[in-house]
């Protein structure tokens, strides 16, 4: 108990340290880049009133000072009135500036700020203008309340609500989710893979070509966008590991030959990870661990032929300790650490007798934060690894009247 409560209080220190030097930095970044943003933030402003109350039409403004009122901002000009607002979007704030004739009927409207999914910003700055399926221009709140569809009124709002077969996902059975660099999220299921684009749904299928290639099973398992490359690694469950680079709309595919050794080992796939040194480990559920070499295009292996003290080659998923350590968890073998240069391991299982011991045997998760905790997620509840006395604080549901969670 000294010896946690003293690295707690080493833990403290260091943060402490680190957060006044980050605080600092931050403080002098935000000196530095304050003018420049506010002047790019002033012409976004001024172009959008251009472009709520003149429209397409060519012609100057003249702009009072700002005036605020029940939490709107107003920016009256010579030819009409410009108010500002900030609302809730699907992702997070919106703020939208709305143009208004002097009879209060709507002239146009912009979107100033958004932090929107690609599809969703986009949507919302074309779905109420002329010719949208919500069109509002022309129309005067004073007169009548501006009200969507599902409130009784005649307004068709973007809604999503759910995300179904029906609204184009190809399956309902989702097992993994990724958000690539561009802002797309993507959704791998029992049945093909789904880009969402904040709008629709686009598909990908097995038998679907792009570009001489496509993925190479329906039933997915994982997925992982490279945090280097725009790719997205896609692991099957009996098909290998796809890679598609959605920059070019193309796939590469990786699939167990036995005729090459520095194939991967299995084409079930059970998880994706990447590498410290920004490769990448893929787990399997037959054969161990793989790690990818994404320039060589080669597979290592690790399991209990080629590291003979691993509890078991059924494994769910690794962690990059990005100290020469992976922390992995097994399908019913409980966890290890592997030394990746020597291939020593250390095992560790549920222990009845010991509370300090991992609190159960399939780990389906770990995860190194940022403070380099190493945490792992079982059948049994959750545990948090200390390196120094190899052993696990538990944190988990009481099941029976006198445990309490542990700390």
């Amino acid at each position: 108990m000294k010896k946690l409560e003293s690295s707690l209080l080493n833990m403290v220190l260091v943060l402490t340290a680190i957060s006044l030097i980050a605080g600092g930095t931050l403080a002098y970044i935000n000196k530095v880049t304050q003018g420049p943003i506010a002047e790019i933030n002033a012409k976004n402003l001024q172009d959008g009133i251009k472009k709520v109350i003149l429209g397409s039409q060519p012609g100057d403004l003249k702009v009072e000072e700002p005036v605020e009122a029940n939490g709107y901002t107003l920016y009256k000009t010579d030819k009409g009135t410009a108010v500002k607002a900030v609302t809730n979007g699907f992702g997070g704030p919106l703020e939208i500036l709305v143009g208004f004739n002097e009879d209060g009927n709507i002239l146009g409207y912009t979107i100033l700020a958004t932090v929107e999914t690609p599809g969703l910003g986009v949507k919302a700055d074309t779905w109420f203008q002329e010719g949208g399926k919500g069109n509002i221009i022309g129309r005067n709140p004073g007169e009548k309340e501006l009200a969507v569809s599902k409130d009784g009124g005649d307004i068709d709002a973007i809604t999503v609500r759910q995300l179904g077969i029906e609204k184009g996902l190809s399956n309902n059975y989702v097992v993994s989710i990724a958000q690539d660099k561009e802002g797309f999220l993507w959704f791998a299921t029992e049945e093909g893979l789904n880009k969402f684009d904040g709008t629709r749904f686009l598909t990908y299928y097995k038998n679907e070509i792009r570009n001489g290639y496509g993925i190479t099973g329906n039933e997915l398992n994982c997925l992982l966008d490279d945090p280097k490359d725009s790719i997205l690694w896609i692991g099957t469950q009996r098909a290998g590991l796809n890679a598609y680079d959605y920059v070019n709309d193309t796939f590469t595919f990786y699939r167990h030959n036995e005729a090459a050794p520095e194939s991967i080992i299995t084409d079930d796939v059970t998880n994706i990870v990447a590498a410290d040194d920004g490769n990448l480990w893929v787990t399997t559920y037959w054969k161990g661990i793989e790690y990818f070499d994404k320039e060589t295009g080669h597979f290592s292996h690790y399991n209990t032929a080629t590291v003979p003290g691993l509890a078991s080659d059924n494994i769910w998923t690794v962690a990059d300790g990005g100290n020469g350590k992976l922390y992995i968890g097994h399908v019913h073998h409980g966890f290890s650490i592997l030394s990746i240069k020597d291939k020593k391991v250390r095992n560790f299982v549920h222990d009845p007798n010991n509370r300090n011991s991992l609190p159960g045997n399939e780990v389906r998760c770990v995860y190194k934060d940022m403070n380099h905790n190493i945490w792992v997620g079982t059948n049994k509840g959750l545990a948090l690894f200390n390196p120094e006395s190899e052993n696990f604080i538990q944190f988990h549901y009481p099941e029976a009247p006198g445990i309490d969670h542990i700390f």
